[in-house]
């Protein structure tokens, strides 16, 4: 759902722009205020622990807020090349290189503390360790309580906020702001319906509502078209295009090319929805002996073997020249396996996987790329040039020449910090080869070059 266009489109740009949540709004700038003004006093901790529900807002109000008291944001992510407790280590370079240099407040945003916890198991007391006896940074925890994780711990030592679902008013006020822009035309159509299925969640309505427009285009809406809609919608979060493309991967003979434009549309959720379902589909739907089933689920696993070790090496690599070939493998294959003999469609039902999950490291990977090539103002597809010009001047070779300390001070003028320098690292196609090149020692120098001031 993030990936929707209206997403972004409706995003809030300014905190005035929010609702529903005023008061925890001037909880959470007074408790920065104290920080800006370094009086200990006026706060009981270091962290704040931020809860709700999915898509009602939290990460953009906490962006919103800590932009207008002008704090320059850190996040903290789950991922696999780089520890919680490596991004916790250089946490008080950043605060010291802030002091220094006069730059802004640097606050530290861990916007999906759940998977941390559930992945990296001590995190809880490296977080409360540092934020309470190493670093006096301000810490944001943003927890979905969908998500049924032990934080107790972790909340304990933090004051606690609880974000507010948008009251109904507020939804149909944003609802109907939407169809007038949008010039979606209803006839008769009670909103309270509608409603009910947007689970006062801003990205879910905002994605259903997108749906529609593209769906009805210029047509009536009508009561009658409402009612499918709900009940597309009310398949546990399952969109109309992931549903449509399922339906066709298991029911129609597809070209290559077909079936690889499906897997575009969502290369993540698609071939996880067809793994959790495929084998009920053989089982209760193929008119075949079950000599000829269990051959066919025999192939299934041979070809979605090789497109996870495929996957996995072009996430590693950052190469993405293999892609289709994860798409033929774990969606074409399927397809072609399903609708090659006679079938009687007795099992219909669409199980979620309980595999996806919005938090992937991986998706961290990709959000980073894009983020440091936005800043020196590259196209993603050279990110590995850069990491090679980084290892060649800084991993690579003496630190002390010029051309290593020319560049590491035009990356900083681009708003560079060492964390993201050591990521970079960590993630290119180098890091194979040359880890043993890059030890502590390295890591330190590296970073001093990026403490000292311009």
């Amino acid at each position: 759902m993030s990936n929707s266009v209206w997403s972004s489109k409706y995003t809030p740009k300014h905190i005035k722009d929010i609702t529903d949540n005023d008061t925890n709004i001037n909880k959470i700038t007074c408790w920065l205020n104290s920080f800006k003004d370094d009086n200990e006093k006026l706060r009981t901790s270091n962290a704040l622990f931020i809860e709700g529900g999915s898509g009602i807002g939290k990460k953009t109000t906490i962006k919103l807020i800590l932009e207008k008291e002008k704090f320059q944001i850190k996040y903290i992510y789950f991922d696999k090349t780089n520890s919680i407790k490596n991004q916790l280590d250089s946490l008080d370079y950043l605060s010291v290189n802030s002091i220094f240099n006069n730059k802004k407040n640097i606050a530290i945003v861990i916007e999906e503390i759940d998977t941390i916890i559930n992945s990296t198991k001590s995190s809880c007391k490296l977080f409360i360790n540092y934020f309470k006896k190493k670093c006096k940074l301000p810490f944001i925890f943003i927890y979905n309580i969908n998500n049924d994780i032990n934080h107790k711990s972790l909340s304990k030592e933090s004051i606690n906020i609880k974000f507010n679902k948008s009251s109904n008013s507020n939804l149909k006020k944003f609802v109907t702001k939407v169809f007038k822009a949008e010039n979606i035309k209803l006839e008769n159509i009670d909103l309270d319906k509608l409603i009910d299925i947007l689970q006062y969640d801003y990205r879910r309505t905002l994605y259903i509502l997108e749906n529609i427009k593209f769906y009805f285009k210029e047509k009536v809406v009508t009561e009658k078209d409402l009612d499918n809609i709900i009940s597309v919608f009310l398949k546990k979060n399952l969109s109309i295009e992931l549903n449509d493309a399922l339906n066709k991967i298991y029911n129609s003979k597809l070209d290559i090319n077909k079936s690889l434009e499906l897997y575009n549309t969502n290369c993540m959720k698609l071939p996880m929805l067809i793994h959790e379902n495929f084998i009920k589909n053989i089982k209760y739907n193929l008119i075949e002996t079950p000599k000829d089933k269990l051959k066919k689920i025999d192939n299934y696993y041979n070809y979605i073997t090789d497109a996870y070790i495929i996957q996995s090496k072009i996430f590693e690599l950052n190469n993405w020249d293999l892609s289709d070939y994860v798409g033929i493998l774990s969606t074409t294959v399927p397809n072609v396996l399903l609708n090659s003999s006679e079938k009687k469609n007795k099992y219909k039902t669409i199980n979620p996987s309980p595999i996806y999950s919005k938090i992937n490291y991986r998706f961290y990977n990709l959000k980073f790329i894009n983020s440091i090539s936005k800043k020196i103002n590259i196209n993603v597809n050279n990110f590995q040039n850069f990491s090679f010009k980084v290892y060649k001047l800084f991993v690579l070779a003496d630190l002390k020449e010029k051309n290593a300390l020319e560049y590491a001070n035009y990356l900083k003028s681009k708003k560079i910090l060492f964390l993201d320098i050591d990521k970079t690292i960590k993630i290119s196609y180098l890091y194979a080869q040359y880890r043993n090149i890059y030890t502590s020692k390295k890591r330190k120098d590296i970073e001093k070059i990026f403490l000292t001031k311009i």
